[in-house]
């Protein structure tokens, strides 16, 4: 169960979800698609579909998906590992 005090975007539909009353009907039909992102969110997507090994696809392109909130804002922020290294 998605928390209420929240709204939230389907990952796949790109449905937004009012998180004020009960999201069982949103998430009932197909579970292979009920995923949610939190409104507000800002949320990096590596591009592997060419891949069969992070390692593989480090240098792949990043998309990035922005999923407002009822303000009109989002935050986030990214981490880009060498892949290689210990530092950071």
């Amino acid at each position: 169960m998605l928390p209420n005090q929240s709204s939230w975007y389907n990952l796949y539909s790109k449905e937004f979800v009012e998180g004020d009353g009960d999201l069982t009907d949103h998430i009932l039909g197909d579970l292979e698609q009920a995923v949610f992102v939190k409104s507000g969110s800002i949320l990096p997507i590596l591009l592997h579909d060419d891949c069969m090994s992070i390692l593989d696809c480090v240098e792949n392109s990043i998309r990035v998906e922005v999923y407002l909130d009822q303000s009109g804002n989002a935050a986030g922020s990214l981490y880009v590992d060498d892949g290689e290294s210990m530092a950071h």
